[in-house]
């Protein structure tokens, strides 16, 4: 795919239409800043899950990752394989007087896509720079660390997630509801 193809991404359905959020930005947004996803696919006798650190790219609208050059995600992805993509950060907890009823506030993005393994060396290679830039952008190539190698690009495995589908979703409560705390903070109001 040319960096400047436009793709149609279609927006995947929510049960809870309330909490969906379809506006591409916050989605974009989330991905940009989200600092590890969970991703999802067909295993051999269960799903495999990979927890990973990522790179999205806006213009691609694609997502790209890295493994080592064999494993558990290597030995499951071909071409073509259908996977789903989530991050997700959580804000305050809420308390109510019926347990079925606390509940917590969040944000997230579902994606859904096909995984392929980038074959390329040098298109690897610039999206290892931009991977490193997303988590390090204060480190300079050549200077802070070295510039990545083809032999260090031989030794991984790197990933892109074409999206077909997406949605956001997040619980958001007023600032002022009664006794809403921070998951950090419940062990404080224990004292």
């Amino acid at each position: 795919m040319s960096d400047t193809e436009n793709t149609t991404i279609r927006t995947v359905a929510l049960r809870r239409q309330d909490r969906a959020v379809v506006d591409e930005a916050w989605i974009e947004q989330m991905l940009e800043t989200a600092p590890y996803a969970t991703i999802g696919m067909n295993g051999e006798d269960f799903p495999h899950i990979n927890l990973n650190v990522f790179y999205y790219d806006r213009v691609e609208r694609a997502i790209y990752f890295h493994t080592a050059k064999e494993g558990a995600t290597r030995m499951r992805v071909g071409h073509g394989t259908k996977v789903t993509f989530t991050v997700s950060s959580m804000g305050r907890l809420l308390p109510a007087k019926t347990a079925t009823q606390m509940s917590v506030e969040y944000r997230s993005v579902m994606v859904q896509g096909e995984i392929s393994i980038v074959d390329d060396a040098n298109l690897s290679q610039v999206k290892m720079s931009r991977f490193v830039g997303k988590y390090f952008p204060h480190l300079k190539a050549g200077s802070d660390y070295e510039v990545i190698s083809m032999e260090e690009i031989s030794s991984i495995t790197v990933y892109r997630i074409a999206i077909a589908a997406w949605v956001g979703k997040r619980k958001k409560e007023r600032d002022d509801f009664p006794g809403a705390f921070l998951f950090s903070q419940r062990n404080l109001l224990k004292e």
